[in-house]
């Protein structure tokens, strides 16, 4: 029998979907942000049954802190394994130079 992983959601990653919720509640409306955001956590879903799937990043400096990259629609899901749990660390919009963001959060 396959592994299953517990996901576990960062604060930062909370806070991140909350973001994007209301960014497109506010551009296109409640269903529209209530979808995107269903759309992301059902992506991140399948990280507990697959969670190395995902690609790990081309970035050295994020592939030395062990995060892992998935995408999910215009938004990367950045998470790390660790023993049975999937860490869900950030949630960022992949159009936007996030390597950056994600290494001046740390």
């Amino acid at each position: 029998m396959a592994k299953t992983y517990k996901i576990i959601y960062s604060q930062r990653s909370k806070d991140s979907l909350r973001r994007i919720y209301k960014l497109h509640l506010r551009l296109v409306g409640k269903n529209s942000a209530q979808k995107i955001v269903s759309d992301i956590k059902k992506s991140i879903g399948y990280l507990s049954d697959f969670p190395f799937i995902s690609s790990e990043p081309r970035d050295e400096r994020l592939k030395e802190l062990g995060l892992r990259l998935k995408i999910c629609g215009n938004y990367v899901c950045v998470y790390s394994v660790n023993d049975n749990i999937v860490e869900v660390e950030n949630i960022v919009d992949g159009r936007t130079d996030y390597i950056k963001r994600l290494l001046r959060d740390r």
